[in-house]
């Protein structure tokens, strides 16, 4: 496993931290939210990996085991290190250096981590067999990066494009209670208001068939790791410390009256689109 982070031909280390730097720095909610180096020990202790069904799904899909590919946003290395279990060679991408770090702790030989984003990485056209993007996909801009992403496939190129998606009203991949509670302290819009992601985002970019598959399936956290997820999810970067601390105990509360035997279940989707060339 090697860590890279000189994308885009000669650019020094320092123009890549100046660069990483910026894309990071604060600015509205979704730049704030999107700001996801504040949450790395959060998402090492508490962010779980994805089910055996979304796995098997895409190696289904992309059955080759000698393919390369790319990860992309793959934050502490969860999916990544996971699907290198599978396949011959995959890299990670993520603009957090924090996160890429953290991933790369976990990393086997056929590994390699990149600081950076998956607009400006400097691989050869028709590089890789298969793309993957876990809920990253939605921070990219859909044009731009998936056209990009088309250059980058070979002529049989896939890619999968998957995220969790809550049961409740919200759709929101917290807790409904967290998601009320957190209303109680930020009144402004967390949402980025970009266009949801449907089939249309890959055939305007070229892609040519997509697959749309959807999961039930329900988890069950300790009370504990429930309140830790949810200090992982990029609203929580939107409060002060005081909000934070006053937002969990409200958290804390609500949860106690949600367990069932000492257990908090949580109902969830997992949302995919097998995308071709």
């Amino acid at each position: 496993m090697r860590l890279n982070s000189n994308l885009a031909g000669n650019n020094s280390d320092s123009d890549e931290e100046n660069k990483i730097s910026k894309s990071s720095a604060v600015g509205g909610p979704s730049e704030v939210r999107n700001n996801f180096s504040k949450l790395v020990e959060a998402y090492k202790k508490f962010r779980r990996d994805y089910p055996d069904q979304v796995y098997e799904l895409i190696y289904a899909f992309c059955d080759g085991k000698d393919s390369n590919v790319l990860d992309i946003g793959c934050g502490t290395g969860i999916v990544t290190n996971h699907l290198a279990k599978h396949y011959q060679k995959i890299i990670g991408i993520d603009k957090e250096r924090e996160m890429v770090e953290a991933a790369q702790l976990e990393a086997g030989d056929n590994v390699e981590y990149v600081i950076g984003k998956v607009e400006d990485i400097s691989y050869p056209d028709d590089s890789f067999d298969l793309v993957t993007a876990a809920a990253a996909y939605s921070w990219l801009d859909y044009d731009v990066a998936g056209k990009k992403i088309f250059k980058l496939l070979k002529n049989d190129g896939k890619l999968v494009v998957f995220y969790k998606s809550g049961k409740g009203i919200t759709k929101r991949n917290i807790p409904e209670f967290a998601h009320l509670n957190f209303k109680k302290y930020f009144s402004g819009k967390a949402e980025s208001g970009k266009e949801p992601i449907t089939a249309d985002i890959f055939y305007r970019v070229g892609f040519t068939k997509v697959q749309f598959k959807e999961l039930d399936l329900t988890e069950w956290y300790t009370k504990d790791e429930i309140l830790g997820f949810i200090t992982s999810h990029s609203t929580f970067n939107l409060l002060s410390d005081e909000q934070k601390e006053k937002y969990m105990e409200e958290n804390e509360r609500s949860v106690s009256e949600c367990l069932i035997e000492g257990m908090f279940r949580f109902d969830y989707k997992v949302l995919m689109y097998l995308v071709e060339k």
